[in-house]
């Protein structure tokens, strides 16, 4: 059965004003985000050496591995089984002198999933390819908290500035 996905959000934040002029900003977002869709091999080749159930592993010869329904292919459904948990550290200040503005922010950001996009599961875990799976299929169908790993966001890390200064007679 799908489900929709949903969020919990929360954001603590502390303003402060230093020195008369100077404004720091500390802020905490958390994000969590369950019932991500996505694709699984139900009859993925199953490790027979294995003593708990697992996927064969690409370089593993594929005469100890075994699907579940044998005669089939790939039978593959989805399903809304994926998380995402998001943690982020902001950094703001702004300060104002005499005619100059200045201002910037650091962001650090950290976000892992185990329902990776289909362009980066493919790039990390080669061993879909291997059994003509499409993109996006976890590492191993068969434990699914294996593919816990840090998410693609665009931008770790950054540190932005600003610096204004006002014109003569109101020009910006």
């Amino acid at each position: 059965d799908l489900a929709n996905a949903y969020s919990t959000v929360g954001m603590v934040s502390l303003e402060r004003t230093m020195f008369r002029n100077l404004l720091l900003n500390l802020v905490y977002d958390f994000s969590h985000e369950v019932h991500r869709v996505r694709p699984r091999n139900l009859n993925a080749p199953m490790d027979l050496t294995s003593t708990t159930p697992r996927s064969c592993s690409i370089d593993q010869p594929l005469t100890s591995c075994a699907r579940p329904v044998s005669g089939k292919g790939n039978i593959l459904n989805l399903e809304s089984t994926g998380q995402e948990k998001l943690h982020s550290f902001r950094v703001i200040y702004r300060d104002r002198f005499s005619i100059f503005n200045l201002s910037g922010s650091y962001t650090w950001g950290r976000a892992v999933t185990d329902s990776l996009p289909a362009q980066l599961a493919a790039n990390n875990y080669p061993n879909g390819v291997q059994y003509g799976l499409p993109d996006g299929i976890p590492a191993d169908n068969y434990d699914l908290k294996s593919d816990w790993a840090l998410a693609a966001i665009p931008i770790r890390q950054t540190w932005n500035n600003t610096f204004n200064i006002r014109m003569p007679f109101g020009i910006f």
